[in-house]
């Protein structure tokens, strides 16, 4: 959610607990990616974040299965499991 003052307001839930959540649901990996990177970087306005497209911010996580398996910033790994 973005604030009048322009600050981001959000869950304290980390994005492996949120993935983890949402496979309970059981929705896929394809929704999941769009729900947790796509969607609301285009809600709050972000152009350049939000997908894997040439020019885009490469700030990304992966996953194995519901298990956190890599942090990316800048399209470096930064941490690894």
């Amino acid at each position: 959610m973005c604030l009048a003052d322009g600050t981001l307001a959000g869950s304290a839930a980390t994005a492996a607990i949120t993935v983890a959540t949402l496979r309970q649901f059981g929705l896929d990996w394809h929704e999941i990616a769009a729900m947790t990177s796509m969607r609301p970087a285009l809600w709050i306005g972000l152009k350049n974040q939000g997908a894997m497209t040439i020019g885009s911010v490469a700030d990304f996580v992966t996953f194995r299965d519901e298990t956190l398996e890599s942090v990316w910033i800048d399209g470096k790994p930064v941490l690894e499991f």
